[in-house]
């Protein structure tokens, strides 16, 4: 054969390089350590000469030239994707922010400035749920029945990780309940005022053109046929943020547009979380999240 590059999915990779021979390296990518290294999210690249086709397709896949990924590097994009602060840490700052915020809301004197209040709400929500919470979970492995809440420890399912973030970000829910089920009643959850944004027999171009075109800035739920994740527009560009089911089975943040996943789907249903006024209030004032079961 003539020496090509074989481009390989690893979805979260710590300090990787092209020297790597494609047997050595793990199925299951570790997890970013903290130092310097660690600076791309995305693709790895191998030369033909240095994998082992007897082990490839246990290894990873891939295309010929076709570079159906691309790499999600922490220079480039506006994401925080290593952690910083310590996950209790995170936590904690973020409920501290939340009842502050909710002793001005009380003490706002019109409409104006519980909006205002609200506006900034969404914003802190946003920030620390994308590039503190968040961040601490790339990694964990994906497992069916996964329900860890410690990030790097366990296995996680998709929707264990959307409830298990949610709650650790303030959010008076059962994260259990809110898990089992489907994914569309976990939107619906959500979705305490408003429609949920349906694309039905679409394909994953559409998805990322509506979320362009009509969607605010902002985290939201997306529900597929068969699985359930965070949709996320920063700064002009759509990303899928979710325990993976697919190689490599764990928790990444990707382009929606070249997401495996998102391609596999010919539903998407789509709930504000960030974007969201009401769901905003209980989030302030810790109301209880009652779980549409139906």
């Amino acid at each position: 054969m003539n020496a090509k590059d074989i481009v390989f999915l690893f979805a979260i990779c710590a300090g990787c390089d092209a020297q790597y021979s494609a047997s050595s390296m793990s199925p299951k990518t570790s997890r970013f350590s903290s130092n310097s290294e660690a600076e791309t999210i995305g693709i790895v690249q191998v030369h033909e000469d240095t994998l082992d086709w007897d082990e490839a397709d246990s290894i990873a896949f891939g295309w010929w030239e076709d570079e159906w990924y691309t790499t999600i590097d922490s220079q480039t994009v506006p994401l925080v994707l290593l952690p910083t602060l310590t996950y209790d840490n995170w936590k904690n700052h973020l409920i501290r922010r939340r009842d502050s915020l909710k002793t001005r809301y009380e003490l706002a004197g019109s409409d104006s400035g519980r909006m205002a209040v609200l506006k900034e709400a969404e914003k802190c929500l946003l920030n620390n749920l994308v590039n503190g919470i968040i961040p601490h979970w790339y990694g964990t492995p994906w497992e069916f029945n996964g329900h860890t809440d410690v990030p790097g420890e366990g296995e996680i399912a998709c929707g264990y990780f959307v409830s298990t973030t949610l709650l650790h970000a303030g959010f008076n829910l059962n994260r259990y309940k809110l898990a089992q089920q489907s994914a569309y009643n976990e939107i619906k959850t959500l979705q305490t005022t408003g429609s949920v944004h349906k694309l039905i027999n679409k394909d994953v171009d559409e998805l990322v053109e509506l979320a362009q075109s009509s969607l605010k800035e902002g985290l939201y739920v997306i529900g597929l046929d068969f699985h359930v994740g965070y949709l996320l527009k920063w700064k002009e560009e759509v990303y899928f943020v979710h325990s993976n089911y697919w190689y490599p089975s764990q928790v990444i943040v990707e382009y929606a547009k070249t997401s495996v996943a998102l391609m596999g789907s010919a539903s998407y249903y789509i709930g504000e979380v960030t974007t969201n006024k009401a769901l905003l209030k209980k989030w302030l004032f810790n109301t209880r999240i009652s779980i549409v079961m139906d």
